[in-house]
């Protein structure tokens, strides 16, 4: 009897051992599922740098100028010439008169020479203008504001004329182009066609140690590039420098004269 007694309190407490193991490891198995949900909740989410964008430069819309034209009775090729132009730029009004007009040609194939169109020169200082194909470039600045108008006297796409400004550019030493010429040119390149009869004006404004040219199409917004006094120079130089042509030759003696 004695024996049976021992027997059953050791079994007793065999199975409470056993059990008490038991609920110790479950209980240790929970706390490490709790540890692993609170690392995971912890974590910080790992965040990428945003890519820095590359700032290009672009053209500005001018809404604070303006470019008013008055025709005079004479014309040209078909073409009715401005007598004035009136520039106003930030408030400021400027008279722009007549100077001088001529016709650009080019040479189709090298062969036979058509009508491209016809420019006009205006400027609010003509005196100050030394009319002479050697010094007219280098005046310009002093007789500014002054203003090219092209009229149009066939169809043509922009990326022609800005490849033919292009060619006037490398004709005058200039073959690596500022970003402010680019701009200029990407913008013409950018207007789908120029259509017959259709005008497109050319302002160019200088203040202290900068230069802006104004571009409009008929009817267009006007735009604008700005840079060093250079940029308005060489742009300039495609008329008044060293012609990248004979036709364009012809043109810039009727201009200076």
């Amino acid at each position: 009897m004695k024996t049976i007694r021992l027997l059953t309190v050791f079994l007793a407490l065999t199975l409470g051992f056993s059990f008490s193991a038991q609920a110790a490891k479950k209980k240790a198995k929970t706390e490490e599922k709790k540890a692993e949900v609170v690392e995971t909740k912890t974590e910080a989410p790992a965040t990428e740098a945003a890519p820095t964008a590359e700032t290009k430069p672009a053209t500005t819309e001018s809404t604070a100028v303006t470019i008013k034209t008055e025709t005079a009775t004479e014309k040209f090729e078909d073409v009715t010439l401005l007598a004035k132009a009136n520039l106003e730029l930030a408030g400021a009004k400027t008279e722009l008169s007549a100077v001088s007009h001529g016709l650009r040609k080019k040479a189709v194939f090298g062969l036979v020479p058509v009508r491209v169109y016809v420019l006009e020169l205006l400027a609010s200082n003509a005196s100050k203008l030394e009319k002479t194909e050697e010094g007219f470039l280098k005046s310009l600045p002093a007789s500014g504001p002054v203003m090219l108008h092209i009229t149009f006297l066939r169809d043509l796409p922009g990326s022609k004329i800005a490849d033919a400004f292009k060619e006037g550019l490398e004709s005058n030493g200039i073959k690596t182009l500022t970003p402010e010429l680019e701009k200029v040119l990407k913008e013409i390149s950018e207007i789908k066609e120029f259509k017959k009869n259709e005008s497109f004006s050319i302002a160019i404004s200088w203040k202290e140690k900068e230069a802006t040219v104004y571009m409009q199409q008929t009817g267009g917004e006007i735009k604008s590039v700005a840079g060093a006094p250079e940029f308005a120079e060489n742009f300039l130089s495609i008329w008044f420098g060293k012609p990248s042509d004979s036709r364009l030759g012809d043109l810039k003696k009727s201009l200076v004269k």
